[in-house]
């Protein structure tokens, strides 16, 4: 954020002019006003949240990548026992039959509850619970009574397709709407609810300055492309 505000002011551009009305009212920066560093303060709060959000990660993936392994292991299983099964099938070798057809079962159910545990890890560190942590850093005033109020959009990126207004802790009172959105990813999800509602593969992206008519200029769009249409559309969301 503050990188972005720099390279803003270096490239003298105005982030006020021609934006929806609450920016308008936000009022423009004085001629040669001094740009005022992030308060400590709020560099310790966003240091210890990315801190523990990279030691829960960190536990999660470990996890993640032993399972998906056994995941693997477990579907070469089935399907070489489904392979065998079905050659003793048509040898007549009835009791090797039973023993591969038990033994497939429980790959299957083994590679399912796999996948269900793989789906809690994914939504084990709550990005959206981080989001709001850090929008409550941002908008709180410190000890000099300053509140870094700037519109801006916190992107975080799992499996899981997200756009959220962040809310407010008590005390704060940022002057803009701010948001939590996440594209998600293109490839297949572990997250059941997810699959209810979109392929294996979904090309998502995010239009930050929605050009509807009648929609409010500072609510975000989550849309997919849609390739055999050519068109996007708004992501179903549960």
């Amino acid at each position: 954020i503050v990188r972005s505000l720099t390279n803003l002011i270096k490239k003298k551009a105005d982030p006020i002019k021609g934006a929806p009305g609450v920016l308008k009212n936000a009022g423009t920066p004085k001629e040669g006003a001094p740009q005022i560093p992030l308060h400590p303060e709020r560099w310790e709060q966003i240091i210890t949240i990315r801190d523990e959000m990279h030691e829960a990660a960190g536990a999660m993936g470990n996890r993640t990548s032993l399972m998906t392994a056994g995941s693997l292991g477990l579907n070469v299983t089935l399907s070489a026992s489904a392979l065998t099964a079905l050659r003793a099938f048509v040898r007549g070798e009835w009791r090797k039959l039973a023993w591969l057809l038990l033994g497939a079962g429980g790959s299957f159910v083994g590679k399912t509850l796999l996948t269900q545990q793989l789906n809690r890890f994914d939504t084990l560190v709550s990005l959206t619970n981080v989001a709001e942590r850090i929008c409550v850093a941002f908008n709180q005033p410190d000890n000099a009574g300053i509140q870094a109020a700037v519109p801006y959009y916190i992107f975080g990126h799992n499996h899981s397709a997200r756009v959220r207004e962040l809310t407010q802790a008590a005390g704060t009172n940022a002057p803009f709407r701010q948001w939590y959105v996440n594209t998600g990813a293109w490839l297949p999800s572990f997250n059941e609810s997810d699959r209810l509602t979109r392929s294996d593969i979904q090309l998502t992206f995010f239009r930050l300055v929605p050009d509807r008519p009648g929609r409010d200029e500072q609510v975000p769009e989550l849309l997919e492309w849609l390739p055999n249409a050519d068109r996007p559309r708004p992501v179903r969301l549960l």
